[in-house]
């Protein structure tokens, strides 16, 4: 190798030893620690239910009231049924994965509590007609796949 073709090859090997830095650094990083508590600020915006016993928020809107088993683990959410009428809707949460997770219905910003690893709960809310995304909120979790598509007649 000439004289010339030296300050291009060691740009390129110092090239390459950043990007694998990056990759190891990538790799090792643990996830940001997450508060397993809805905000205050939240909780008042949004009918939340925390307590499997408790009954559910009353409806204002007059529909039938539907129940949805909700399924949610790292990283995905189930939903029994991806359709349902408008009104008053039960999301009926099992937590199976090992991280929290919570229910946020991302287009009227409705989030349920935040539940533990193989915690179970419950989030009453409106629906009106519409399509909704149905998110974890927890940072980066929609990002990894959980996030379902809620059809509301």
């Amino acid at each position: 190798m000439g004289f010339r073709e030296r300050p291009l090859a060691l740009a390129v090997l110092g090239l390459m030893g950043i990007g694998l830095i990056g990759v190891i650094a990538l790799q090792t990083v643990p996830p940001p620690a997450v508060p397993t508590k809805v905000p205050q600020a939240a909780a008042t915006t949004a009918p939340v239910l925390s307590s499997p016993t408790a009954a559910p928020a009353a409806s204002s809107g007059g529909g039938a009231s539907t129940t949805i088993n909700t399924t949610e683990k790292d990283f995905a959410i189930a939903l029994d049924n991806s359709s349902v009428s408008a009104g008053s809707v039960t999301f009926k949460i099992n937590n199976q994965g090992p991280s929290p997770h919570n229910i946020t219905i991302k287009e009227l910003k409705k989030m349920s509590d935040t539940f533990d690893a193989g915690k179970t709960g419950q989030f009453t809310v409106d629906l009106p007609a519409g399509t909704y995304t149905v998110i974890c909120d927890i940072p980066g979790h929609e990002q990894l796949g959980m996030h379902v598509m809620l059809t509301v007649k």
